[in-house]
């Protein structure tokens, strides 16, 4: 397992029907985030905007190697990174380093 602060992009998150998904890099190797369907409406509760409107952020995450995850993706490599938003505490800021609020939200 690792934490890494990673940056999403709202336009990058795509609905699977019961949660979301967004594609960041860490390093060089992209990895998939999921984020819950709580979280979203949590995320649009605090800041007045859908999670998919904002134009980024940046969230600490534990990544875990998909050999390593409790349901591996047979589809993806062994090193293949995988994680989980947990909570809003877990947003840490946008890429500047400000914490966010809503007026840097679009």
């Amino acid at each position: 397992m690792t934490r890494e602060q990673v940056t999403i992009y709202g336009n990058g998150i795509k609905e699977k029907h019961t949660h979301y998904e967004a594609y960041p890099y860490v390093g060089n190797q992209i990895a998939t985030v999921i984020i819950s369907g709580d979280i979203a409406s949590e995320f649009k509760k605090k800041y007045d905007y859908f999670i998919q409107e904002c134009e980024s952020f940046v969230v600490e995450i534990d990544f875990v190697r998909n050999d390593r995850h409790i349901s591996s993706d047979q589809y993806k490599s062994a090193n293949y990174l995988r994680g989980s938003i947990y909570s809003l505490d877990d947003i840490v800021g946008n890429p500047t380093g400000e914490k966010i609020h809503k007026s840097i939200l679009k």
